[in-house]
């Protein structure tokens, strides 16, 4: 039961961004059993929030040959490919996770943001449509966020990514205040993992938002629609009350 007991370690050490640490947890569990296709995608995980992008790949090559359906592999060795700047072999590794149901709309986010890198922006416009006309697992904020931001980025105009981020539904704002006071519950009872779980949840959620609303206060006063520029820079203000919040429980 070793190698379980160390790979549940690891697993914890990852949720707490403590990568290196999660690292060494893996590479014993792989020592015990190096037939385990979950601990090398966990490893390749870590190494890649690490940007030791080339080293995860190894990890995820070896997770693929154990287990050639395993398509969270897929899109993961797709997003270290695309770091590295191989865009068309990261495509690749996305149209192979399409085939799971599961996995398709993941895979075709990240496919998305690919084929934006290669200028390919109608292919990339096809896979975001298909994601907001069919999926409802992906927060629609990733979605318009991204979609929003690359048109700044690719000088498409600054009226159409103002719509696409204000598009951005309210019900993901709410959720950042949801994961907070669940987070400020566990802090109450003691339960710090779970605690720093939703703290986390919050800030990668908060990020976006926060950047969201700043964009278009920015994207705005650029049209010289100060009102409204002014109005989202308000908006942002009050959203960095929750952030200063978050930050402080997470630390106590």
């Amino acid at each position: 039961n070793e190698h379980y007991v160390l790979h549940d370690k690891g697993a914890t050490l990852f949720r707490l961004q403590k990568y290196e640490e999660a690292i060494v947890c893996f590479d014993r569990v792989i020592q015990l059993d190096d037939s385990n296709t979950r601990v090398f995608h966990d490893k390749g995980l870590a190494l890649s929030e690490l940007r030791r992008f080339e080293e995860a790949i190894v990890c995820f090559d070896v997770a693929l040959e154990n287990d050639k359906y395993q398509h969270k592999n897929l899109i993961n060795k797709g997003k270290a490919l695309a770091s590295l700047r191989k865009f068309e072999e990261a495509i690749v590794c996305f149209d192979a996770a399409l085939e799971n149901n599961r996995y398709r709309y993941l895979a075709l986010h990240y496919k998305a943001i690919t084929l934006d890198e290669l200028e390919k922006y109608e292919d990339a416009e096809k896979c975001y449509k298909e994601i907001l006309e069919n999926n409802k697992k992906i927060s629609k904020l990733e979605i318009w966020f991204t979609r929003g931001s690359r048109l700044i980025r690719f000088k498409k105009g600054f009226e159409e990514a103002i719509v696409c981020l204000k598009k951005i539904p309210q019900t993901d704002k709410d959720e950042i205040s949801n994961w907070n006071l669940k987070g400020n519950e566990f802090l109450k009872n003691k339960k710090f993992e779970e605690a720093i779980d939703c703290y986390n949840k919050v800030t990668s959620i908060d990020e976006r938002y926060h950047l969201t609303l700043f964009r278009i206060a920015i994207h705005s006063s650029h049209l010289n629609k100060h009102d409204d520029a002014i109005e989202y820079f308000r908006k942002d203000l009050l959203l960095n009350n929750i952030r200063f919040q978050c930050y402080q429980s997470k630390a106590f």
